[in-house]
């Protein structure tokens, strides 16, 4: 997996290409990560080992349980091992991650090849292909999770571990992007004449595909990349806010997008309700709108955490929470007291208000539970510089809830 990205990234072609001043813009931006995206890290390189091992090993059909046969895979692909190391230390379900990628991934891969190699005794299967766009699209590069090349044929795969939306590969652009760097690179010299773009969603069993020639994919490439991608290098042109707004680092600062939003909520008629055909025409532009205020506030947190300031904005400490510590314990004091099984099993799931209720009030809930009571302090929340709440201090709030437990 490639540790850089272009500025003119594969994945982010649909942004670039719709507003080509953005990629620009992101770029003077740090880069941040995610849970998700290391998650994702992670699928992928699990799924580079999987699809070697097979290579090496040329099985015809792959395992029905992978997991049985890990010390195997591991053995061949000792990167295995330490993938499964990271996710134990990192929180992840290697196993799960495991299954899901062999199962809904290369098993889709695996028989595609199968029918290549029997069709074309000459026909290869690339796996984390880097892929050269500089040709039509200034600096830019990606890398194809796997490609198999048989008989004129190209078929270029794409996973996405995610959990969240469908994505289909039918008008595509990083498909597309992925697909002529694989046509323009390991796909020169076999003379292509069809290419399939296939995405692949284990976690959401889903499977989308898209076939072009290539006279096709290279008039789109001339036609319709290689214009943008040339504003969007030199960061011209007119910026265009919409649901590609979605992962662009730039959104929470964007005035194009602030101006968006403003347009969407500005009416000029006479103030009345909202007719359904109102809601109609607000209703697909919710998802940008609700993104940017997220990020927006998010920013502003960031700023703030960091020592930097928001006229009239400060941190404040959200709503505590308490819980129970002990479950045991707590279970068999309630059961010393005389309550029913199904009134004190899984203590750890009713709240607090709630077993007050069931022991008869707050004086005897703390007389009982009170010393079992942990009292965790508010995660930061955004208020204004007037809020009477003291400005967020993680420290003292640790201390804070510390001393209240003593």
């Amino acid at each position: 997996m490639p540790d850089v990205h272009a500025i003119l990234a594969p994945s982010a072609a649909k942004r670039w290409l719709t507003c080509t001043p953005s990629a620009r813009l992101e770029a003077a931006l740090p880069e941040k990560t995610s849970v998700y995206a290391e998650e994702g890290t992670i699928a992928h390189s699990v799924a580079e080992c999987l699809l070697h091992f097979y290579l090496g090993t040329g099985q015809i059909a792959v395992y029905d349980d992978p997991w049985s046969h890990f010390s195997e895979f591991s053995y061949a692909q000792p990167e295995l091992e330490s993938l499964a190391a990271s996710c134990l230390t990192d929180g992840f379900n290697f196993r799960e991650i495991l299954e899901t990628v062999h199962d809904g991934y290369v098993a889709v891969i695996w028989p595609d090849w199968v029918r290549a190699k029997a069709e074309d005794p000459a026909a290869v299967l690339l796996v984390e292909q880097r892929v050269d766009l500089s040709d039509y699209v200034p600096e830019s590069f990606g890398s194809s999770d796997a490609i198999i090349i048989w008989d004129r044929r190209m078929n270029v795969y794409d996973l996405k571990y995610g959990r969240g939306v469908k994505v289909s590969a039918v008008n595509n652009p990083q498909m597309r992007l992925y697909a002529l760097g694989a046509l323009l690179g390991p796909g020169e010299t076999y003379e292509i004449e069809t290419v399939r773009a296939t995405i692949v969603q284990p976690r959401l069993h889903a499977v989308s595909s898209e076939t072009l020639r290539d006279i096709d994919l290279r008039i789109w490439a001339n036609v319709t990349v290689a214009p943008a991608a040339k504003r969007a290098f030199a960061g011209e042109g007119e910026f265009v806010p919409g649901d590609h707004c979605e992962f662009c680092r730039a959104k929470a600062q964007c005035f194009a997008l602030l101006e968006y939003t403003r347009r969407i909520v500005r009416t000029d008629s006479e103030p009345k309700l909202m007719t359904a055909e109102d809601i109609a025409a607000v209703l697909p532009t919710l998802a940008t709108i609700e993104g940017w205020t997220a990020a927006v506030r998010a920013y502003a947190m960031d700023v703030l955490a960091g020592g930097g300031t928001i006229p009239g904005w400060k941190l404040v400490e959200g709503r505590s929470t308490r819980k129970i510590l002990r479950d045991y314990e707590a279970r068999q004091i309630l059961k010393e007291a005389g309550f029913q099984p199904k009134d004190y099993d899984k203590v750890e799931l009713r709240g607090i208000t709630d077993l007050t209720k069931l022991v008869g009030g707050a004086k005897v809930f703390n007389a009982m539970l009170g010393h079992l009571v942990e009292k965790q302090p508010g995660k930061p929340a955004l208020a204004p510089e007037d809020d009477p709440r003291a400005t967020y201090n993680p420290a003292a709030s640790a201390e804070a809830a510390f001393n209240e437990m003593l």
